[in-house]
């Protein structure tokens, strides 16, 4: 199933998605422990045409947590070491926008640069849970885009808080696709149509189930929360008027604009 968040006669709205109808539900898919009965209770005879509405973000999650490398492939490319364990950030949920909505740039000069990567919704409340139990608690998988202001990066001495908190550089979409093997799946970014980033998800450092065990153990994760599993080569640097499309396998397509900053942003 593919799980949509949209807006339609000024409402936000949740539906599935099948080919190019979605079908509504009548409430938050996120309201019940049970994702899968919250989303067979709240089917309702209503339908739309996708066409019609405009995507939000699939979900409205409390916390966004970045793996850092987590790919064999970037730790080679950025000359690091491979992790003995995940590094993680956090972006707020302002951070947060959906498809086709627009990432906006610091103002200059900055260096931001954008990273494809697969990230799972969390579908229930979890906490000090195992590798094993994992998948039992992720609801799916989208995709999202982690926009980093290089600049602050560098100036910060490698701490990514101000690089990576801005408003707006943390999209995600285009849906939750909640029947999906993450193992090997391809991962792409484009800028204007030209390929900056290539991967798969079998080059992955630490799984998925890993990674969801590893972070319930430091803090609790609630329904809706996103986790972003890491990108699969060195970033790719962005400028105004830039379209960058993230693609990965079995999910489809994510696509922001870039534009510049208004005046006095930091």
């Amino acid at each position: 199933m593919r799980i949509v968040r949209f807006e339609m006669k000024e409402r936000t709205r949740y539906g599935l998605l099948e080919g190019e109808d979605i079908q509504l539900l009548a409430g938050n898919p996120f309201d019940f422990a049970n994702v899968a009965l919250a989303l067979t209770a709240q089917l309702t005879e209503e339908s739309c045409r996708l066409e019609k509405v405009s995507l939000l973000a699939p979900c409205e999650p409390s916390k966004y947590i970045g793996i850092g490398i987590n790919y064999r492939a970037t730790a080679k490319a950025l000359n690091f070491p491979v992790p003995e364990r995940p590094g993680l950030y956090l972006k707020p949920p302002s951070a947060v926008i959906g498809p086709e909505q627009n990432i906006v740039l610091p103002e200059s000069p900055v260096e931001v640069v954008c990273e494809g990567e697969l990230a799972l919704v969390i579908g229930r409340r979890c906490k000090n849970i195992s590798d094993k139990e994992a998948p039992s608690y992720i609801l799916g998988y989208t995709i999202t885009n982690d926009v980093t202001d290089a600049s602050k990066f560098e100036r910060d001495g490698g701490n990514p808080t101000r690089a990576k908190v801005a408003d707006t550089f943390g999209p995600l979409g285009p849906w939750i696709e909640t029947e999906l093997d993450p193992w090997n799946l391809t991962l792409e970014t484009y800028i204007n149509g030209q390929q900056a980033q290539y991967g798969r998800t079998s080059d992955l450092i630490f799984s998925v189930n890993y990674c969801v065990s590893f972070i319930s153990h430091l803090m609790t994760l609630l329904p809706g929360d996103v986790i972003a599993t890491g990108t699969p080569m060195a970033p790719a640097e962005v400028k105004p008027g830039d379209l960058v499309e993230v693609k990965v396998g079995g999910i489809g397509t994510l696509k922001n604009g870039v534009v510049g900053s208004p005046q006095g942003a930091t």
